[in-house]
């Protein structure tokens, strides 16, 4: 049959059943929230009334099975357990899709959760996953708004308004900068660059108060307010800056073993005060023009592929001036003005993977 509906203990769900990769992130708040809930009930009445159906997808031959539909319940009943509370024999209804791959077992889980207001995580593996968690666990969705979902494109806002963040574009972000790779060649963990990302947030609040630019004051500002008007148990500064460049900086420091409060400064300053730079000589603009575009006067941009006059052409650094980039032919490319601002202290060649 390929549809079943069945009564189980919550035991056999718990300790039989796993949680898909594509799973939407966990609302802490949520489950804890639901926990207590569940404590007063039992209080009350010895008993639970958290007993809504669980919907599983089960892979038949290779005998696995993925909860679709009850992940927070299985989180705050996973939690009631370790604190002693008896659950393992409780019934619950639980539909079950019979299914012959992991495929279909994504696509029941796509239908079902497609108009959920807290989209699914898709085409994130596990360490990206856990980032993001980390940082929704310890600011709360107050700050970081939506869920990473790249299946329908445009539903979600890419840019969010201070102090805010989209969950969205941060897990593209994430993935284009190949977190993955770089942590493992240098023998690092999620854990670390997520105290590294807690560093740079330590170390913009110790900023906070000095007058940087009316702008960016205004940001720290809208930040702190954020927090005193959630109730928020962290400030999150890092929607000041809106091309992630706090990502950037971390990760910089992490793999290089430097510490954030030495290389802060020249760094924040490199990326507000962009005035202060040298400018590209001509014969070295045309140099990188040429490089790319051959001898023609009208070409394209190195990252967005439109097409670009040589006379509007600008220089992208691919490792930039922020993180040490050199203004050389070799760390130049063509780009349209569009590209050169937003891709702020990113990589050159994984911004542009942005764009696939």
């Amino acid at each position: 049959m390929r549809t079943e509906l069945t009564m189980k203990p919550l035991r056999d769900i718990i300790d039989n059943y796993q949680i898909p990769e594509l799973q939407r992130l966990v609302d802490n708040g949520h489950i804890i929230s639901m926990v207590e809930d569940q404590k007063s009930e039992y209080d009350k009445y010895k008993s639970f009334s958290m007993l809504q159906s669980f919907t599983i997808a089960y892979i038949v031959e290779e005998k696995k099975g993925y909860i679709l539909d009850g992940q927070h319940r299985v989180e705050a009943y996973s939690r009631l357990k370790r604190e002693g509370y008896d659950i393992d024999n409780i019934l619950v209804p639980i539909v079950k899709y019979n299914v012959g791959s992991i495929e279909e077992v994504n696509e029941y889980f796509k239908k079902i959760n497609k108009h959920s207001p807290i989209k699914p995580i898709l085409n994130l593996v596990a360490v990206e996953k856990i980032i993001l968690q980390c940082l929704v666990d310890r600011f709360t969705t107050n700050y970081f708004k939506g869920d990473y979902s790249d299946s329908i494109v445009g539903n979600v806002e890419k840019n969010y308004q201070c102090p805010h963040i989209s969950l969205n574009d941060l897990g593209k972000h994430i993935k284009a900068r190949n977190i993955v790779g770089k942590l493992g060649n240098s023998n690092k963990t999620d854990k670390d660059l997520f105290n590294y990302i807690l560093s740079v947030n330590d170390y913009l609040e110790s900023i906070s108060a000095h007058q940087l630019d009316p702008t960016y004051t205004k940001r720290f500002e809208k930040c702190k307010n954020k927090k005193e008007k959630e109730r928020c148990n962290n400030v999150c500064y890092l929607g000041v800056f809106k091309n992630y460049e706090w990502l950037d900086l971390a990760l910089h420091a992490l793999i290089n073993s430097l510490d954030i409060s030495n290389i802060g400064m020249r760094f924040f300053q490199d990326v507000l005060v962009k005035n202060d730079r040298k400018t590209i000589p001509y014969e070295l603009k045309k140099r990188v023009w040429h490089k790319y575009n051959n001898n023609d006067m009208i070409g394209k941009c190195y990252v967005c592929d439109k097409k670009l006059d040589i006379k509007d052409m600008e220089c992208g650094h691919i490792i930039a001036h922020a993180l040490g980039g050199e203004m050389t032919l070799n760390n130049l490319q063509p780009t349209c003005k569009t590209c050169n601002r937003d891709m702020g202290v990113m990589n050159l060649n994984e911004y542009k993977q942005l764009f696939k």
